[in-house]
């Protein structure tokens, strides 16, 4: 696989990962560890692990966007979301791209 794809599947995990931590969904990450030890044994896909950063952050940015009639009426405070999504997803993009070996 290619850095990018590995970005995309540490991503993938990361944005599934932070669903269940904020979900409560705690029968779920034990299939995600059996997929996580395989991914960090192998140095090719460890070097792509930054995407985990980006993966929870996509998921905030979702947050924010469903949250977006907030606050009050029963919404969230949108602004919090957004401003942390975009913090993460950007921090895992140049993270990834400094990082070489």
């Amino acid at each position: 696989m290619t850095r990018t794809a590995w970005f995309a599947a540490w991503a993938l995990l990361g944005c599934v990962i932070a669903l269940c931590t904020l979900s409560f969904i705690g029968v779920l990450l034990f299939p995600l560890v059996i997929l996580v030890v395989p991914m960090s044994r192998s140095r090719q896909a460890r070097e792509s692990v930054w995407g985990i950063l980006t993966g929870v952050g996509a998921l905030f940015v979702f947050v924010s966007y469903v949250q977006r009639n907030g606050p009050g009426d029963g919404h969230l405070d949108p602004l919090p979301w957004l401003m942390l999504g975009i913090l993460l997803v950007v921090s895992g993009i140049v993270a990834h791209r400094l990082h070489r070996h």
